[in-house]
């Protein structure tokens, strides 16, 4: 009985935060989060850490949680934010659904995000067991920039400058 009435417990904080944020800040969170991301992809590159992992995915050389050398821990700091960003990107789509009118753009554009970080995280793991063939390469970088420029859109789409007639494209 505890654990149910724990569980419950942790959805209503869980809904109770959905509901608080708007979608513009969970836009701009996604941003900065992605921007990270984009950087911590270009350490892995810089460093060779690509393969860090070994060619497991989307476990890290066998574990969970893997014993770590300089080149394991960025790579599986990649995979953890990566994570993380799926998981706003996952939250992002869910609050313009649920808080925008049909008409509006950023629900397609937050369901376009969605698709693009979820294709990003398989050809992440086509890299890793392509073990990082040029193409597998460039196409996750050319991904992970649509899908950064997308949801700079949303974010930016939502802001007061963008309302007031300020900001013109």
């Amino acid at each position: 009985m505890a654990e149910t009435a724990s569980a419950t417990g942790w959805k209503r904080q869980i809904t109770g935060l959905w509901q608080r944020v708007t979608l513009e800040q969970l836009g701009i969170a996604t941003v900065i989060l992605g921007y990270i991301l984009i950087l911590i992809g270009g350490v892995v590159r810089i460093e060779g850490a690509g393969m860090g992992c070994g060619d497991d995915w989307p476990i890290c050389n066998g574990k969970v949680i893997p014993t770590f050398n300089y080149l394991t821990a960025i790579e599986y700091i990649h995979r953890v934010v990566a994570g993380l960003v799926l998981l706003l990107t996952t939250g992002l789509t869910i609050v313009a659904w649920r808080t925008t009118p049909a008409s509006d753009v950023r629900r397609w554009l937050s369901a376009a995000a969605l698709i693009l970080v979820l294709a990003q995280a398989g050809l992440g793991a086509i890299t890793v067991f392509a073990e990082l063939d040029p193409r597998a390469v460039t196409a996750h970088l050319g991904m992970a920039q649509a899908y950064f420029a997308i949801v700079i859109v949303i974010a930016l789409y939502g802001s007061q400058t963008v309302r007031r007639g300020t900001v013109h494209g």
